[in-house]
């Protein structure tokens, strides 16, 4: 299960996924993008692709921003989408990073995102986020 489709206003919820990890169904510039939920991220950070359907464009990007993967070091840029959605949550005007095409598997929520959160929480099987 994903964010809540008719999400209350301030509020997003998700379930666990079969793999451990929460993901959350996005709008990101009003593109639906699929993140998984990492709170050892410390941006929130989209794949090659998930950017381009975000409406930008990588490849005039400068890819100088190192990070550190499972895979080792690898570069991303840094741009900024009018809005980030989540469940009942919108924030305007997000910074994040983008990676080389083929370095991420998922893009990721990160904590650039959730610090701006009243709270988050997991009880059980359930993360839930309230702005």
């Amino acid at each position: 299960m994903t964010a809540l489709p008719h999400a209350r206003a301030g509020l997003a919820q998700a379930a666990r996924s079969r793999d451990g990890h929460f993901y959350m169904e996005t709008q990101l510039n009003n593109a639906s993008i699929r993140m998984m939920v990492d709170t050892g991220a410390t941006v929130v950070t989209l794949r090659w692709e998930d950017a381009i359907s975000a409406g930008l464009n990588p490849e005039t990007m400068t890819f100088s921003v190192p990070f550190s993967t499972a895979n080792g070091t690898s570069y991303s840029a840094r741009a900024r989408v009018r809005s980030l959605t989540v469940g009942g949550i919108t924030r305007t005007d997000v910074p994040v990073y983008i990676s080389k095409s083929g370095a991420l598997g998922v893009s990721l929520l990160g904590q650039s995102f959730f610090a701006q959160l009243a709270t988050f929480q997991i009880s059980g099987d359930t993360l839930l986020l309230k702005d």
